[in-house]
C-alpha cells in the first residue's frame, strides 16, 4: 500500500510551509518533499 503523510501550514489562504514523506509499496522507497521558506503558494494553486 502506497502511504502519504504530511503537515502543512496555512496562513489565510497561503500555503507557506509542507513536509510531505511519500512511500510507494512497489519499490519500498520513500521520498521526501518541502517547500521553500521564501515560496508561498496559493490553495488555489495547490488543489
Amino acid at each position: 500500500m502506497d502511504q502519504v503523510k504530511g503537515v502543512l501550514t496555512l496562513q489565510g489562504e497561503a500555503l507557506t510551509q509542507a513536509d510531505i514523506n511519500l512511500k510507494t509499496a512497489k519499490s519500498n522507497q520513500v521520498m521526501h518533499f518541502t517547500f521553500r521558506d521564501d515560496k508561498h503558494w496559493k490553495l488555489q494553486q495547490v488543489l
